[in-house]
């Protein structure tokens, strides 16, 4: 069994990791570390290290699409921008149809190294430390 961990230490630096996949329960309560991201009111960005992630499921897919429905006037108002690492090309594919379901409301991109995303966001952090 996999883990995703949300990291808000170095805030406003928020690092997402996933480690594998995780099953529904799991994604759920993530899901939920997400909404109090927001609850804070305060922009930050966002660096979702994907490199070593399993598949999501076809169901957390579509839960990821609904929850950025949900908060669509949030995250364009508090997360300045979002960075995502994925080397593999099959994991690229499924943030894509993500992405095909819901567009994201905030600037994004895909990098395929942690230090390639951390120089990306390096601008962005200090404009709000």
């Amino acid at each position: 069994m996999g883990s995703v961990t949300v990291d808000s230490s170095a805030w406003p630096l928020v690092r997402v990791t996933y480690v594998g996949s995780v099953d529904d329960a799991r994604f759920e309560e993530y899901v939920r570390e997400q909404a109090a991201l927001l609850e804070r009111r305060k922009p930050y960005v966002i660096l979702f290290d994907a490199s070593e992630s399993g598949m999501p499921s076809a169901r957390q897919r579509q839960r990821m699409a609904e929850y950025a429905r949900e908060h669509e006037a949030e995250l364009r108002r508090y997360c300045k921008r979002g960075v995502f690492v994925i080397p593999n090309s099959v994991v690229r594919g499924a943030l894509t149809a993500i992405l095909w379901l819901q567009p994201l409301p905030f600037p994004h991109e895909v990098v395929s190294s942690l230090n390639e995303a951390e120089e990306r966001l390096g601008a962005e952090i200090r404009l709000f430390a």
